[in-house]
């Protein structure tokens, strides 16, 4: 199989720009907390995804948390779609995440190794009960 694999580009845009996609079925309100916290944390790394039209695909989480802080511009790409593109992979990619586990002797190991190093603390990492 050799199809072509496109590299996608990365831009800063701004905040105010981003449109979040109204009907989308995610609540994620939990996590804005978490995220917040991981983006004063590690910085933000993981890019906003967009149609054409600036509206959200993948992100709304990342979105609101950079709200909150105040930022003012946030790495996104920019993808070609059709409506119906776009709401088909925004369910996906939130759907896709739920079937993947966790090895929780490994996380709790990589957890211990973490914390006894003073790496990581439960403000840096939110974690439930392992």
């Amino acid at each position: 199989m050799s199809e072509m694999i496109r590299v996608l580009q990365t831009q800063e845009i701004e905040l105010s720009k981003l449109r979040p996609w109204e009907d989308n079925p995610r609540l994620n309100d939990q996590a804005l907390g978490a995220v917040a916290q991981s983006i004063r944390t590690f910085g933000f790394n993981v890019p906003i995804l967009c149609d054409q039209n600036l509206t959200i695909v993948a992100g709304h989480t990342r979105w609101k948390a950079a709200k909150n802080l105040d930022l003012k511009a946030v790495p996104v790409i920019v993808l070609e779609m059709t409506d119906a593109q776009r709401r088909a992979f925004s369910v996906a990619d939130n759907k896709t995440a739920e079937i993947a586990d966790w090895d929780f002797p490994k996380l709790r190991q990589v957890l211990a190794e973490l914390s006894r190093r003073g790496d990581v603390t439960r403000n840096t990492i939110p974690i439930r009960r392992i």
